[in-house]
């Protein structure tokens, strides 16, 4: 793959004993959400990480609990994992039906109105962010952390991924907002919307800086929406509806094979962040101690880094990243504001024949 940045181009290599009482609300596949008795760990990762930290943390669990009375449950590495977790924990009637830790990448949860009021601003869960990491964070996001309640753990990132075997002129994009333009118009590809977080953070960046209007003429500009791995199996292939610009998460496209002929545009406002998040029950704090050391492990860390997550202290925080502001995301729910976006997201898409 070639990386593209103003303009230059610049090659790089891409449980014995008793059965436990589990609670009665079951995941699609018949699996328990929650193991009474256990530390219950949930963990929402994206797809291109999940194989690596299954295996990773099987391995932790199966060693923990073979030396611990009181054992590790995480339902969300099982086969046929559990759906709908965070709507099951809305549901929630008190604290013994929510799991003793989360770990997500699910603005939808954490920034819903429910979520903030039922288990942040009461303090039932705290957002942990290891000390040496706001050590090396922008001074803003201690605030952030204290004044919101939230846990940094480690940042992903999308970006656009440009398929070379199109289009000879290299008129590219230069920021995120470039792709609210006409002239790109038929020519962008996403992975996912409906449902993808960082789909909507980018609706929110396009709305910051350009207004609401910056949505559908967005929209009106994406020739076809669809899941990472039919995007990177179009790039550089005889498929008709493939697109030249592609905006993937960095998770995925990192797995894209070097052969293809592609590019990643680096865009002067920096790639759309993904963040990870970490909460813990604060009843629970010590005694999830060991797992959370896991979670701030280097073994952790290499795991994030083979998807192109990184743990705050390995960031370059001088360079720039778009995200939308945060006061904005924890003083709204998300998922209204993502429902209001998707109106006028839908309005371009149906302008686009």
């Amino acid at each position: 793959m070639t990386t593209v940045q103003n303009n230059i181009e610049e090659s790089i290599v891409m449980v014995c004993g008793p059965r436990p009482k589990m609670s009665k609300t079951v995941g699609e596949q018949g699996i328990p959400v929650i193991q009474y008795g256990a530390i219950n760990v949930y963990t929402i990762l994206p797809c291109p990480l999940k194989v690596r930290f299954k295996k990773e943390f099987e391995t932790f669990i199966e060693a923990y609990n073979a030396s611990n009375e009181k054992p590790i449950y995480c339902p969300t590495i099982m086969d046929g994992s559990p759906k709908g977790i965070e709507d099951k924990m809305n549901q929630a009637e008190n604290e013994d039906e929510l799991p003793e830790m989360l770990i997500t990448t699910g603005l939808n949860t954490i920034f819903s109105k429910p979520f903030k009021q039922k288990y942040l601003e009461t303090g039932v869960y705290v957002g942990l962010t290891k000390p040496s990491f706001l050590e090396k964070m922008p001074e803003d996001y201690s605030r952030i952390a204290s004044q919101y309640n939230i846990g940094f753990l480690a940042f992903g990132a999308w970006s656009l991924i440009y398929d070379m075997s199109l289009d000879a002129n290299k008129n590219y994009p230069r920021s995120w907002t470039d792709l609210a333009k006409p002239e790109f118009k038929n020519k962008l590809s996403i992975h996912g919307y409906q449902g993808k977080a960082s789909g909507t953070s980018l609706l929110l960046v396009l709305k910051e800086r350009m207004g609401e209007k910056a949505i559908s003429q967005f929209a009106e500009n994406i020739k076809n929406i669809k899941h990472f791995a039919e995007v990177i199996k179009g790039i550089d292939s005889p498929d008709e509806t493939r697109a030249e610009f592609n905006i993937l998460p960095n998770a995925a496209s990192a797995q894209m094979p070097t052969r293809k002929n592609a590019a990643m545009i680096e865009f002067n406002d920096g790639p759309l962040m993904a963040p990870l998040f970490l909460f813990v029950k604060k009843s629970k704090l010590q005694e999830c101690q060991v797992v959370i050391d896991f979670f701030w492990s280097d073994s952790f860390r290499e795991i994030l880094a083979k998807g192109d997550f990184h743990m705050p202290d390995d960031m370059d925080w001088t360079l720039n990243y778009s995200f939308p502001s945060w006061d904005y995301l924890a003083t709204h729910d998300f998922n209204e504001l993502a429902a209001s976006l998707d109106v006028e997201f839908q309005k371009g898409l149906n302008r686009r024949d």
